[in-house]
């Protein structure tokens, strides 16, 4: 359970530090918007290099990615129904 708070937290973590990263350096201002998607490109690997030694950390970092997504859509969702 441990292991899968760890990666919960290390997902969540990467996708801030990314996101200031991305804006400070001003290339990111689209990259954050669509951080769901963009997020993928680090998560996956890192699921498919840690699945055989610590699979509890992959369940982790996996639920982070998907709240990271759900909240992004969510956002995306509100901000394109105001627009209509």
């Amino acid at each position: 359970m441990g292991a899968a708070i760890g990666g919960f937290f290390t997902a969540i973590g990467i996708n801030i530090a990314l996101s200031v990263v991305l804006v400070l350096t001003g290339v990111g201002a689209v990259l954050v918007a669509a951080i769901g998607v963009v997020q993928l490109v680090y998560v996956v690997p890192v699921c498919i290099r840690q699945w055989d030694k610590k699979r509890t950390f992959v369940y982790g970092l996996m639920i982070g990615a998907a709240v990271t997504f759900l909240i992004n859509s969510l956002c995306w969702g509100v901000l394109l129904q105001g627009f209509s």
